[in-house]
């Protein structure tokens, strides 16, 4: 699990998934 600043404990998968999928987030 990976602890985040504002509390949240994440599976480390779930964090490499966001991690992969922020650009397409931030996309134009």
């Amino acid at each position: 699990m990976v602890r985040f600043p504002d509390g949240r404990e994440i599976p480390y998968w779930n964090t490499f998934y966001q991690e992969v999928n922020y650009p397409e987030v931030n996309a134009p």
